[in-house]
């Protein structure tokens, strides 16, 4: 981070942070694909099972931990 000019502690803080929100979008894309395999396979899910797929799976992209910050 030397290069672009950003203090150390500065990125020590956003890029984990960056990383973490982004995993919310690998988050989505499990919820999808789980929703899609279920429809392939005839399974029927109300709102309430297909909420708690995506809730599950953004808890577990924030409980991943990120990509350390490298010097």
């Amino acid at each position: 981070m030397k290069k672009l000019g950003v203090p150390n502690r500065i990125a020590s803080f956003v890029l984990p942070l960056g990383t973490t929100i982004n995993m919310d979008g690998t988050a989505l894309y499990q919820a999808v694909a789980a929703m899609f395999i279920a429809q392939v396979y005839g399974f029927d899910l109300n709102l309430t099972q297909q909420l708690t797929i995506v809730f599950t799976a953004a808890l577990a992209a924030i409980g991943t931990a990120p990509a350390p910050v490298s010097d």
